[in-house]
Parts: structure tokens; sequence; C-alpha cells
């Protein structure tokens, strides 16, 4: 009997501590923001949950859509997790790299945005590398005070049109808008802060027309406006120091390249831009309307693609005591209304592909007692109407391909200076007639330096 009656007494109290726990038996709701936990609060299983508070939530450049599921009127006894939803045509992608907001992408269905200039509490510093490239949906954004860098890449190709920015931004990216051919209006903020402009930045952007650079530019990268052919003019400011290799070739009808007095680095004269002593031609306007143009005297070097891609001028002069020593790569390549040149003795280097595609180029002649001694490779590739043209004697070195595709030319003289000479030189120049001044090929000749084996005369002496 004791002992049925001790089992009993086991069975009440089993049950009474059963009783006693699902009395206090509790779960877990959680709010979620993505992987960001808002709000995780415990409650007692079937307890009613009416008044539960819900999370503190940031929507600026955002719309709240609602949670992933409905709140239960009463806990379950099962935890419950509920996820914030966000409007589709908002979704902004981010990081947040030591306190700061990186915009990563924008995934979003409105043509017209305006960037917060904080997510998630932390302030929007930049737009990531390739951020809206290919984005054929945004046409116009606004960047929110603060912002500092846009990426490489970051409007690449994308249909943006316009764009405002703010006086924080230090620097745009490489390529930040290549290819974004329907920008029409950048914005810069008065007094903006802009420090620099990369490589290609708005290379192909060929509805851009008209471009004021902010004040405290410092520098503009290589092809910064390569084939921005709707420019039509630009100011370059007095902070500019550094200015990258033909950042304006191609740019079609640009008329006037103009400089701030203030500025110490740069000059220009009847838009024509120079280095500020004037000893470098940088850049002619593609789109200026004059036939003849006359190179100062104190010019010591044409710039990179300084006259390319010129459909107008058809005479380039060279001042009374002109000192000229480098005619830079592709100075005049596809400059094809050039007719005529002459060069002063001063020059020695004909840059590589310096008058490649000057198709009406006919006459190339140098001053008596020139000086040049190497024509690079490439430098007259495809001057398919050049008939005259006498190498210095003084020309130690000519390039591969230098007259390739030269088919109007029918004679050229070699002298015995010449040491160098690169393979298919003479390819596709099948009217020429070659005199050489040595009686066989010199060893520093390339052994396929006249590759369609046109009539050389060896031995020749030139009169």
């Amino acid at each position: 009997m004791r002992k049925l009656f001790w089992s009993f007494s086991v069975v009440m109290m089993a049950l009474s501590l059963a009783a006693c726990t699902d009395e206090k038996a509790t779960r877990t709701l959680t709010f979620m923001d993505g992987d960001e936990v808002l709000l995780s609060q415990n409650y007692v299983v079937g307890e009613a949950l009416e008044d539960v508070q819900y999370p503190n939530l940031n929507t600026e450049g955002r719309t709240f859509f609602g949670w992933s599921d409905a709140i239960p009127n009463t806990m379950p006894d099962t935890d419950v997790t509920l996820h914030a939803v966000w409007a589709f045509s908002d979704v902004i992608d981010y990081e947040i790299v030591n306190e700061e907001v990186t915009l990563l992408a924008y995934l979003g269905l409105k043509p017209e945005l305006v960037i917060p200039s904080t997510l998630n509490g932390y302030p929007v510093v930049a737009i990531g590398n390739a951020a809206f490239q290919d984005n054929a949906i945004v046409t116009h954004v606004t960047l929110p005070e603060g912002v500092k860098t846009i990426g490489d890449d970051a409007f690449r190709n994308s249909s943006i049109e316009h764009l405002e920015v703010p006086r924080s931004l230090l620097s745009i990216g490489n390529r930040a808008f290549q290819d974004a051919t329907s920008l029409t209006k950048v914005t810069f903020a008065q007094d903006s802060q802009l420090e620099s402009i990369g490589q290609s930045a708005f290379s192909q952007a060929s509805a851009l027309t008209n471009l004021h650079l902010p004040e405290r530019l410092v520098s503009i990268g290589r092809w910064a406006f390569q084939d921005a052919s709707g420019l039509t003019s630009i100011h370059l400011p007095g902070s500019l120091t550094s200015v990258g290799a033909s950042p304006f070739r191609g740019a079609s009808n640009l008329v006037s390249i103009t400089v701030d007095e203030a500025n110490a680095t740069f000059t220009s004269v009847n838009g024509v831009l120079f280095d500020q002593q004037m000893t470098t031609l940088l850049k002619y306007p593609e789109g200026m309307e004059l036939s003849e143009y006359t190179v100062p005297a104190s010019v010591t070097e044409i710039g990179e693609f300084a006259f390319s891609y010129l459909g107008v001028l058809t005479t380039v002069l060279f001042a009374q005591g002109s000192e000229v020593e480098n005619i830079g790569v592709g100075a005049f390549q596809n400059a094809r209304a050039l007719t005529s040149i002459h060069l002063p003795a001063s020059v020695l280097n004909i840059g590589t592909s310096a008058f490649k595609g000057a198709t009406a180029l006919t006459t190339v002649t140098f001053a008596p007692a020139s000086q040049l001694r190497f024509i690079n490779a490439s430098a007259f590739e495809e001057t398919v109407s050049l008939t005259t043209l006498e190498i210095p004697p003084s020309v130690t070195t000519i390039g591969s391909h230098a007259f390739k595709g030269a088919r109007a030319l029918t004679s050229l003289h070699l002298s015995a200076s010449i040491t160098s000479l690169g393979r298919n030189a003479f390819e596709g120049a099948q009217a020429i007639t070659l005199t050489a001044e040595v009686p066989s090929r010199p060893s520093g000749w390339h052994e396929d330096w006249n590759p369609l084996n046109r009539p050389v005369i060896w031995g020749y002496t030139h009169e």
C-alpha cells in the first residue's frame, strides 16, 4: 500500500511540474530588415500580441511595403520571425564599411532617383563601381550632400540624362559616364569641391553639349572627353594642373577651349590649348572651321592627337624661327582635310601614327638641313594620296608599317644613314620604286621590310 501511494505521489508531482512549466513557456517574436535584427522580444505562449510595439524603421530613400507575414493575435507555441518588405521600385543595394555607406546598385523602376543622405542610419559617401552600369531605367539622379566619390564605370552605358552633383563630391572615376549617350547635363553645386575627373570619364558621352567644370578641379584624366561629339566649348578652371593625353580627341564639334587667366599651367590662344609657356601645343579644337593655321614659334612639341580628326583644316604652317622638335603620337591622325605640310629643320621625331589616315595629304616637305632622325611606326600609314616625300639624309630609323597603304607614292630614296627599317614598312605601297644608297640590305633592316618585293635600286647615289 505504501508503494502504491509513493507511485501516485510521483505522478502527481510530475503533472504539477508540467502544468507549472506550460504556464511559463515563452517563444520569441523577431522583426528583421534583411540580415539586421530590428527587434527581438520573448512572449509567453498564448499571450495576446495586440499591443506589440513595432520596431523603428529607417525608410529614407525606401518605401515600406509591410511585413512578410501577419502578426498573430496571440503568441503561438513556436518562434515567429517577420521580415520587412520594401516596394521593389525603390530597392537600393548598399554596403556599410567603417560606418559609411557605398551605394552598390539601384534595382528599382523609377526613372528619377533622389539618393538619400543616409541609409540604415549611416551617411552615404560613395557611388560604387558600376553601380548604375547598363541601367536602362534611371534618367535623372540627384546625389546627396556627403557623397565624395563616383566610382569607376558607375554610370557607364546607362540611360542617365541629368546628374545633379553635390558640393561634397571630390572625384569622378575612370569611365564613370563612358558610353552614356543620353547624358545631356551635369549640374555641379555652387562652390563644388570636385578635384579629379578620371580616365575616359565622359568618353562617348555624345549628347553632352555643355559642361562647366568646377573652379577647384585639379586633374583631368587621359581621354576624359574622347568622342564627346556634342561638346562645343569647354572652359578650364584656374586650379587645373594636370591634363592627361588627348582628353578631347574625337570631340568633333568642339570649337573652343578657354582657360582661366589665373591658371599657372595652361593657356589658350584663339581657342587653341597650350601649356603655360606655349612650348607644347596640346589641342587644336576639332570643330574649328579655319582652313589654315600657323603654329607659334615658341612651340617645341606638337602633342598627342593635337590636330587629329580635323575635317576642315587643309594647311598647317610653322612660324618663322620655329623650333618644333617633336611631332607627337597621332598628332595629325585622321586629319582628313590636310593636303600638305612643310616641316621645319628643327623636327627630330615624327611620332607613331602621326599622319596615319590623313587621306587627303599629298605632299610632305622638309626644310633644308633637316635634323629629322626618327620616322616611327605607322607614321604615314594609309596616307593614300601621298605622292611627294623625300626622306631627309639625317634619318636613322623608319618604323614598321611606316608607309603602309601609301599606294600613290611612286618613289622613295633611302639614304645610307638608315640603320633600322621596320617590318612591312611599305606594305600596300604597290606603286613604289625604292632607291637605296647601300649596296644590300643592312643587318638592322627587318627581313620583311619590303613585303611586296617592290623594285629596289641598290647602291644608288641620290642627287
